[in-house]
């Protein structure tokens, strides 16, 4: 799952979590909005999702996971939290709970 994602779509995804549109996270990383739309359509693939708000859920569970420790490891351990976060949500949503905070 976010294995496969790349460091460019891990920035990607992060600056969704923070709640900025196509056209800033594409001027902040010098990229063209194609260029992040393309991004975004590669994470959803990847984490089989539908839509932004999703993303941003996972991303926002995934912070809330990662360790505050001197031992994190940067990507690769944020990487892991994302898929963390990511069972987290299906298994809530398979047992009755709110799944994607109540925006399925």
């Amino acid at each position: 799952m976010t294995s496969d994602m790349t460091r460019r779509e891990l920035e990607v995804a992060d600056l969704v979590m923070l709640g900025l549109r196509n056209k800033e996270i594409a001027r902040r990383l010098g990229l063209t909005v194609g260029t992040v739309k393309m991004h975004l359509h590669s994470i959803y693939q990847k984490l089989r999702i539908s839509s932004r708000m999703q993303l941003a859920v996972i991303m926002h569970d995934a912070n809330e996971l990662l360790p505050q420790q001197p031992d994190y490891n940067g990507p690769d351990d944020f990487a892991r939290s994302i898929d963390e976060a990511y069972r987290a949500i299906r298994e809530r949503k398979a047992n009755g709970g709110p799944g994607w905070g109540g925006w399925e």
